[in-house]
This record gives structure tokens, sequence and C-alpha cells, in this order.
């Protein structure tokens, strides 16, 4: 640590800005970054989940010849690729997916 003193130097572009719009909103960015972190961790939770799941049942569901598994219920399918183990879950009628 340097023993020199601080000068008392002020004027635009020396002193820190201090604005309170600019915290205002950084601590906005904060709280929804948190919470988003926050259902992440859920998400991961559950998809773990359905993933120990159709290895559970593996035997009763069966592989396609290409090694995935398959599940259908309620209008959704649940597809487990072999590789990297990559789940997918979508509606069978519209195509949309989630991962």
């Amino acid at each position: 640590m340097s023993n020199q003193a601080e000068l008392e130097i002020k004027g635009p572009g020396v002193e820190k800005p201090n604005i309170e719009e600019i915290d205002k909103a950084a601590e906005e960015y904060l709280l929804q970054r948190d919470k988003r972190l926050a259902f992440l961790s859920l998400e991961i939770q559950a998809k773990e989940k359905v993933v120990t799941l159709l290895h559970l049942h593996e035997e009763k569901l069966g592989r396609a010849p290409d090694g995935t598994i398959r599940y259908e219920y309620d209008g959704k399918v649940v597809e487990l690729a072999p590789t990297k183990e990559k789940l997918r879950v979508k509606d069978v009628d519209d195509g949309e997916e989630g991962e």
C-alpha cells in the first residue's frame, strides 16, 4: 500500500459521479437477474427429475432404434436423446418445445 494521501481534486471527469437513476435501474436489474437464476435452478432440478424418472422406467418405456427414450402424455411428448442426455418436452400438436 502506498502512504500517499489522495489528492482532493474535484470537477467533471475527476469525481466519481453519483447518478441515482442508474443506481435504481442497476438494482432492479440485479433483482430480476437473481429471480431468473433462482428459477433456472428450479428448472434444472425439475429437468433432472424427469431424466431420472425416464431412466427409472426405461424398461417399461423401451428405447427407439436411435437410443431415444420416448414418453407421451396429455398431448405432449417427452424425449431423452442418448447423446449428452438431451431432454425435450413438447406439445404433440404444435411442435412447441422446451429443453
